[in-house]
């Protein structure tokens, strides 16, 4: 009778944890839409996972970098420039600047397409991490960022700037994207060997020639910072914005 009442308690328990775990499985997200939704998960290592947009097909995923680590985690990395070998052509056409390019846990730039997605289907604030050749590191972040679709040339939308590398994207708040073979001014695009949402001139151009240290208005920089010194490192990346 001793052992029948344990093998009872046992199965109990066992039922008891069973239920527990459905209870939690019900809490999870199926389809986790970006790096927040796998936060919210469990997922608290930095690393690839897949994530499935509004804009792509139920069954198609797309795997993206996730930043667990900096401030709270959470963050989908949409764009990373540093001294990766071998070094990402950044001097590309719009079409590749639309599709994406890149390794995304080396130097790469997600897509506009995929990033249009993920700056829609919720809404979601954008922090941009920065280090000069000495060191030193700066961060921006932006309370709202949002870009159109191709057809309104991913116009950007961003605002509520906090940080200390200075407000460098106050000046491309509703600027279209450019890139050498087509945009609102393909002509600064050229000039700038680069892509970015630029008309005339950029305050802040992180798609542009990667050398670390040099003076020139092509690099990799942000202006309100270093002026147009070429940056070492470069991050940008979103997360859903809590209200």
């Amino acid at each position: 009778m001793r052992n029948l009442f344990l093998c009872g308690v046992s199965l109990l328990a066992l039922l008891l944890g069973s239920s527990k775990g459905d209870e939690s499985d019900e809490n999870s997200i199926i389809r986790p839409r970006d790096c927040s939704d796998h936060l919210s998960n469990g997922k608290s290592e930095s690393g690839v996972y897949p994530i499935y947009l509004n804009s792509q097909s139920e069954s198609e995923s797309v795997n993206v970098y996730c930043d667990m680590d900096t401030e709270g985690g959470g963050w989908t990395v949409i764009q990373r420039r540093g001294n990766f070998t071998p070094l990402e052509n950044f001097y590309r056409n719009w079409n590749d600047y639309k599709q994406g390019f890149g390794n995304n846990e080396r130097d790469f730039w997600l897509g506009n397409e995929k990033i249009h997605a993920l700056s829609t289907q919720v809404p979601v604030e954008i922090r941009f991490d920065l280090e000069d050749v000495r060191g030193n590191k700066r961060f921006a972040m932006y309370k709202s960022f949002q870009i159109d679709d191709e057809s309104q040339n991913y116009t950007l939308h961003i605002s509520g700037y906090s940080g200390d590398a200075g407000d460098g994207m106050k000046y491309h708040d509703g600027q279209g994207f450019s890139a050498k073979d087509r945009g609102v001014d393909s002509r600064a695009a050229v000039a700038l060997k680069g892509a970015w949402w630029v008309f005339e001139w950029a305050y802040v151009h992180l798609n542009g020639f990667y050398d670390p240290g040099m003076d020139d208005f092509q690099a990799v920089h942000w202006y309100k910072w270093l002026e147009n010194e070429g940056l070492a490192f470069a991050e940008m990346k979103l997360r859903q914005r809590s209200v």
